[in-house]
This record gives C-alpha cells, structure tokens and sequence, in this order.
C-alpha cells in the first residue's frame, strides 16, 4: 500500500512536469520518464500516427533499438489499440494473433490510446508482466498527458490567431488602433502603420494615450464624447467623424469592434477610412447640381423671355413694316447670345483649374482691363508686389467679370443691376466710374471695389448665386462664375461695401493668421 501511494505521489510530479511543458515532444518525453519511475517495465514507447504508419515520438529502453521497423498504423496491439480507443493489456505476446512486437524478446504489453492520433505502450520481457494497479497508473498517467497536448495544442492555436491577427492588424489599408477602457474612455494600446502614417504619431507618442486628446478636434469633443459612451456600453460604431490628422482635419468614418472581456479588460479597435476625397466629390456633385439647375432656369424661362419679345418685335415689324423694331429684336438677340456665352463658358470649364503659377495681380488686373469695354471708366491698381498662386487664365476671368460688373452696374443713375444685384439709383454722385484693385490689409488676397451706387446689404449673399438677376436684360452669371472660380482655386469671395459706398469684393486667396 505503502509502495502505491508512493507511486501516486510520482505520477503527481510527472502532472507537475507535464503542466509546464510547451511542447508536444516535450510531453511525450516526460510521459516515457515519468513511466519508468512508476512501472515496472524493460521498453516504454510514445507512437503517433504520421503517414499513416506508427513513429515513435519519445521511448526509453533497456536496450534501445534505434533501427527498430515502424509499423502501419493498423498493424499490432498498437493499431488495434487505436481501432478501439481503450486499454489492451496482453499477458502473452506470443499467443496474440495481431501482436507484432519490435523485438521478440518482449512478451507482454500495456497499451492505451492517447487521443485518437498516438499509442502509449510499457513492454516486458516478462508474460503476464502488468497489473490492474500499472493498468490503473498509467491511464492517471495518459490522462495527464492528453490535458497536456490539449493545453499546448491550444496555446499554439492561440498564438497562430494572435500572430495572424497582429499581422492582419498591421496590415489593414486603414489606420488603425487597438484601444482599452479607462474609467470608460477609449486609451491607445497599439496602432498600425497607416495609423502612423495618417495621423503623424509614433507609436511611442500614441500608446497610453486617451483617443479624444490625441484625435478629436476641439469642435468636435462633445460628439466624441457621446460616441465613446456608447462604445463604454459595448455598442459598434460606424459614424462619420472628423479627426485631426498629420496635414489637418479631415473626414472619416469610424467603425469600432468591441472585444468581448470582463469589467476590467474591455477592449476592442476603431478603423478609421479617410472619406474626405468622398465628401468632397459628393459636394462637387452637389454643386454641379445647383449649375445644372441654373441652366436648366436660365434656358427654360431667363432665355425664354427675350425670345419672345424679339418674337414679338419680328411680327410687329413684318405687320407693320417699322423698322425701328428690329432694332428691338437685335438687343433682345444679343442679350441671348451674351447669356448663351456665359452658359457655355461655365458648362465648358465648370470648375476646372489648370495648373497654378505665381500670378501678379496688377498684371492681371492690367490685361483683364483691356478685355472689358470701360466707357470712360478708370482703373486704379494698387497691388504692387502682390502675387497669387492661381491659374492665370481663370484669375484674368475672374476680374473681367468683376469689372464688367462694376462698369455695367456701378454707374450713378444705372437701372436695377442688370446682372449681379438689384441697385437703386443715387441721387448724387460722380457719373465717372473708378474701379480699385488692390492688397488686402491683412495680406491674405486682394479686392476689387468701386465708387458706384454699391449693393444693397440684404442682397449681398444672393448676388453670388448663380443666375440671379432682377433686370430685364441681366444673365445673372457674371458673378456666379466670379464664385466658381474662386472656390476652384479654394479661395472665397465676400461682398461689402467700398470706402465710397460702391461695391466692393474681397478674394481672399490664403487663410488669415
């Protein structure tokens, strides 16, 4: 009894040994070891099945036979071992029929599955050598190592996941990060490599680091709030939000992936995808909407009226035979072919900007002059050394509109803006016209302003529109282009008034400090 219990006691050593192994030939190794200090036996073979022969993984012997034949895996007490999935002990090797031992000096064994993929096998020399207490033992014993192959089969699996996760991971097009829960707010764990590269922090600046502090604008941090809340409450998010990034704001949108885990290990990842080129096609189409608009308007009703009055001045003149209404017709016909020049000049070029040099604005205010027809209008410039980054034949197109704007709509004693912005007529005033281009003050653009009758305040935002106009012989498109031109070249245009009380628009061309 004595002698068993001390047996036991072992057998507990070898489950000590066999938890700390990682590794199955480790295991199998232990296991041969383990059973040489418990049973009493002259051979003692681990074999798995591999090709569907049985190979030894782990033995130890009296007298080792390195060059012993490996049998298949159906062949002997071991295959039929494994055939059944229970312990065989056989007394006598040579009265079994199925018994094909290595060597024929062994005449007993103790054999017994381990899974479904290997054979534990104690060998004698001895007939009838096993028993019921070595049967008893060294099943405790392959039980021990079946856990042990599972554990460690296990962790590996666990590690194969875990480094084809981290390389997916790091991998993945997007940036981005893996987070864990402090008091409910998102802080960095990990991030990728895009994430470097799109937000411009190293992973040592990022780690351990709240997501709001590093990412989130100011603007923006009461709307982050609320989303990470209800990240805390383990929801997935698939938002669009703004984020700062290494060359500024920009759009994308956030998607989170909650890791299951308990109170104090949640954790999980946010993918950001930039959509900032998205949004802004989205605009753009918008806005190619809004311009279709306008020449589906301009075409069905602005172009409608003057053909029909030249229409009616045409009858009268063939009723009547007075010429004088021809001439009637020719201005309503060249109103029509100006309106049709601003269509097509806005269908042809819409938004497009060529390639961008360093354009000085007196220059091109000087040839954009030329371009207009300025009655007895003066030019005053004063850019001196005042350059732009613009395409320089859009710029030039952009101030013969503001010009003709000016020439055709500043003059004291003009008619309701035929183009831009309905103007009343002013009591007083110089009939001399003089337009203004010079710097703006704080040196981020330029203007151009006049001495004319100016724009109304309230119809300061609608002149920009494209087609507005409340004179009967305006396109409403002069401006409209001014506009399009501007936000091509990401620049905006304000409308004020001038020193004299004229128009006046101001290009600002960069951002103010």
């Amino acid at each position: 009894m004595a002698a068993t219990r001390e047996r036991i006691e072992r057998l507990h050593d070898a489950a000590t040994a066999l938890s700390r192994a990682d590794a199955e030939s480790e295991i199998f190794d232990i296991a041969v070891e383990s059973a040489a200090d418990v049973l009493a036996f002259d051979a003692c073979v681990v074999c798995c099945v591999e090709d569907d022969r049985l190979v030894p993984a782990a033995a130890v012997a009296v007298e080792l036979q390195p060059n012993a034949p490996t049998l298949d895996a159906n062949e002997g007490v071991a295959g039929r071992t494994l055939r059944r999935g229970e312990t065989e002990v056989v007394p006598d090797l040579n009265a079994d029929a199925d018994a094909a031992p290595t060597d024929p000096a062994y005449r007993s064994t103790l054999s017994i599955p381990v899974g479904d993929d290997a054979v534990f096998q104690a060998l004698s020399t001895d007939v009838d050598a096993f028993t019921d207490t070595d049967r008893e033992l060294a099943e405790l014993l392959v039980t021990y190592v079946e856990h042990a192959r599972e554990r460690v089969s296990y962790e590996a699996l666990v590690t194969r996941e875990r480094d084809r996760f981290a390389a997916l991971f790091e991998n993945v097009p997007d940036p981005a990060l893996q987070y864990r829960l402090v008091d409910g707010r998102p802080v960095v764990d990990r991030v990728n490599s895009a994430f470097v590269r799109a937000f411009g922090y190293e992973p040592a600046d990022a780690i351990d680091e709240p997501v709001t502090d590093l990412l989130v604008p100011e603007a923006d941090r009461d709307a982050a709030e609320e989303l990470h809340a209800a990240v805390n409450d383990g929801e997935r998010l698939d938002d669009e939000v703004e984020r700062r990034t290494e060359t500024g704001t920009r759009r994308f949108l956030l998607r989170s992936v909650p890791v299951a885990g308990d109170d104090e290990t949640r954790s999980g990842y946010f993918i950001y995808t930039d959509i900032t080129p998205l949004k802004e096609r989205e605009r753009e189409l918008e806005r190619q909407n809004e311009r279709l608009d306008a020449f589906t308007g301009v075409v069905s009703h602005d172009l409608r009226n003057p053909l029909s009055v030249a229409r009616g001045y045409a009858d009268l003149a063939l009723e009547s035979g007075d010429v004088t209404a021809v001439e009637e017709v020719r201005t309503q016909l060249t109103r029509m072919e100006a309106m049709l020049d601003e269509l097509l000049t806005l269908a042809r070029q819409g938004d497009v900007v060529g390639d961008t040099e360093r354009v000085d604005v007196a220059t091109a205010a000087t040839l954009a002059w030329r371009h207009v027809d300025t009655d007895d209008a003066t030019l005053d410039v004063r850019a001196d050394d005042l350059h732009v980054d613009a395409d320089p034949n859009r710029l030039q197109e952009l101030l013969e509109n503001l010009f003709r704007n000016s020439i055709e709509h500043g003059s004291t004693g003009s008619e309701t803006s035929s183009d831009e912005a309905p103007v009343s007529a002013s009591d007083g005033g110089a009939d001399h016209l003089t337009v203004t281009v010079g710097a703006l003050a704080d040196g981020t653009g330029f203007f151009v302003a006049d001495d004319g009758v100016g724009i109304p305040e309230d119809d300061r935002d609608a002149v920009m529109e494209m087609g507005y106009s409340t004179a009967t012989d305006g396109t409403g498109f002069g401006l409209g282009i001014v506009a399009e031109i501007a936000r091509a070249h990401d620049w905006s245009v304000a409308v004020g008034a001038s020193a004299d009380d004229g128009a006046r628009f101001e290009i600002r061309t960069t951002a103010s400090e």
